[in-house]
């Protein structure tokens, strides 16, 4: 299994940065852990920043309450162009990751997410 990084309040941690290169289709991030004890956050924001014009796009927000590939869920897909900021209520999933499902054009992406 893969190390698994503990996303915290109010810290951006970007899950996707490609500076050199865009991700390959189906490219997923790394897995996050959620505290456990979060009833007081309002959310998780996710900012989906291309760098470059894409002529398509789509991203999927997925979670799972065991970072085992086959539990995770998409909870949010992703096709906006322009940029993308987003907050999803809160979960009981223990887990997060972005996967990248499909693109064409562009050569940049920037994906952060927040516990807020």
């Amino acid at each position: 299994m893969a190390t698994v990084t503990s996303l915290m309040t109010g810290i951006e941690l970007k899950v996707i940065d490609s500076a050199a290169a865009v991700p390959d289709d189906g490219a997923l991030s790394a897995s996050y852990a959620l505290p456990i004890k979060r009833s007081h956050l309002g959310g998780i924001s996710i900012r989906i920043t291309p760098t470059t014009s894409f002529t398509t796009l789509s991203l999927e927000i997925q979670f799972a309450n065991n970072d085992v590939a086959a539990e995770y869920q998409t909870a949010y897909t992703s096709s906006v162009l322009a940029g993308e900021l987003l907050t999803i209520a809160p979960l009981a999933a223990r887990f997060l990751r972005i996967k990248k499902t499909s693109s064409t054009g562009g050569s940049g992406l920037v994906v952060g997410v927040v516990l807020s």
